[in-house]
């Protein structure tokens, strides 16, 4: 063991005689408590960069881009009042059924000219299908529907509307036409928030809570 002082006596035995040879003092250095820290934390960054590589390696593997959607449909103009209303007003748990089935900001824009609207959206899960199929299925979100449907003329559908159960006579009618995705610059998403609604959102109006999840009897309510 190496005393705490910076010099100790080395006594090796010349051969041959039984009494150790003249002692003589060798200096020996032994890094300051600077030198120490210092070594401790360059080592400590490196072990550290490592370990965030490892960690962003791992990671990033396992995310994926989202899957971008995007429909059209027409506005009915003598509804377009009532859209907007029902839209200052749109009921939280028809977001947050959005939210927990993996689809992340939904948006719709109007084309006054044409009446025609467009919606957007990014979907972030592994099962789209199985996941929209939830979306249609769920009470509260077929009760909205049959409000919004009035305001709304697909492109082309034949039958009862979605919140009834239709399904525009089958092949590829769709209420909301599906676009095709012609380009894109590539990259993902700046950011997602991780809770719902998104705090820095700020909605024209409150979201209310008007359904029978939120304890009113009610199961929907117009625009007032």
């Amino acid at each position: 063991m190496v005393p705490s002082g910076r010099e100790f006596m080395f006594q090796p035995r010349a051969p041959g005689l039984e009494a150790p040879a003249e002692p003589r003092v060798e200096t020996v250095t032994l890094p300051t408590a600077a030198t120490a820290v210092a070594v401790a934390v360059a080592a400590g960054a490196m072990l550290g960069g490592y370990t965030a590589a490892w960690w962003m390696r791992r990671n990033l593997k396992k995310k994926r881009a989202p899957k971008r959607v995007a429909g059209l449909l027409k506005l009915r103009p003598e509804k377009e009042i009532e859209y907007r209303q029902l839209h200052e007003h749109t009921w939280q748990e028809v977001m947050q059924t959005m939210y927990e089935n993996n689809m992340r900001n939904f948006s719709v824009f109007l084309h006054k000219p044409s009446y025609q609207l467009f919606s957007y959206y990014e979907y972030i899960g592994s099962d789209y299908e199985g996941d929209m199929a939830r979306i249609a299925r769920d009470p509260v979100v077929k009760s909205w529907w049959s409000f919004c449907e009035p305001c709304q003329e697909p492109l082309n559908w034949h039958g009862s509307p979605p919140s009834q159960g239709g399904s525009g006579g089958g092949g590829d009618n769709e209420w909301w036409a599906t676009l095709t995705n012609i380009n894109h610059c590539g990259a993902w998403p700046v950011y997602f928030s991780d809770r719902m609604p998104d705090p820095d959102f700020q909605p024209p109006k409150v979201h209310d809570l008007k359904t029978p999840r939120a304890g009113h009897s009610d199961t929907g309510r117009k625009s007032e």
